[in-house]
């Protein structure tokens, strides 16, 4: 073996393990080829944050979830409620059935004058002044419940309590020219604010409350029933 073999492998093998190797520019040539392939053959992604769309019809469903989830029964609300309310709810519950079993003609022969008479205007009259009952006549917790459950009502016997069958007594109805301008906008509130889900797009777009209740309420009425539907 020669001299200078023998001194290169003196060399290499005094190299400490602790420092780094040397390579030769041939080798460092193709490690920077191989990494600017990757680099070339890779997109470079910047993570961009996303942004955040407010979902305003998805945030009431959420909101109104736990009174739409299920419904309430009359066992359920009616232990719970003091006298007025009761008495005004078991009133609609009795129009409801009513209307239902007579199609809305109520006919009987009066026996004062031996007409046949139409008793439907009569039992609207007496659905709105229970309606009105529940609305002044309570006390917050009766009316919060009771106005849930009467809303219920609205929306599961949307047939019998739709505006169509509300009006189709209205120029017969027995009321004081106060109550005759009440009662129409009494049960537009009613039939148009009914579902919670749609409540406050409509409150925005289409329906104005405070002038729907600018007749026949009072003013704890007007705020009683803006605080309700504001939710």
């Amino acid at each position: 073996m020669s001299r200078s073999k023998q001194k290169q492998q003196v060399n290499l093998g005094s190299v400490n393990s602790n420092q780094p190797i040397e390579l030769e520019e041939k080798e460092q040539a193709e490690q920077t080829t191989e990494t600017n392939e990757l680099l070339i053959g890779e997109e470079v992604i910047t993570p961009v944050a996303e942004e955040q769309v407010f979902n305003v019809e998805q945030e009431e469903k959420d909101r109104v979830a736990n009174r739409t989830d299920s419904l309430l029964t009359e066992s359920d609300i009616m232990p719970k409620l003091g006298t007025t309310a009761k008495m005004s709810l078991y009133g609609v519950l009795e129009y409801i059935k009513i209307m239902k079993e007579n199609e809305g003609h109520i006919l009987y022969l009066s026996q004062d004058t031996n007409y046949v008479v139409n008793d439907g205007p009569a039992y609207q009259v007496k659905l709105f002044r229970d309606i009105m009952d529940i609305i002044t006549k309570t006390d917050d917790a009766d009316f919060q419940l009771s106005m849930d459950f009467l809303m219920q009502l609205f929306r599961t016997e949307e047939t019998v309590l739709s505006i169509y069958n509300l009006m189709r007594f209205q120029e017969n109805i027995r009321l004081s020219p106060i109550e005759l301008k009440c009662y129409p906008n009494l049960m537009t509130i009613l039939t148009t604010l009914a579902d919670p889900l749609t409540r406050q797009a409509k409150l925005r777009r289409e329906f104005d409350l405070a002038k729907a209740l600018e007749f026949g309420f009072s003013d704890a009425a007007k705020t009683r029933m803006q605080y309700y539907f504001s939710f």
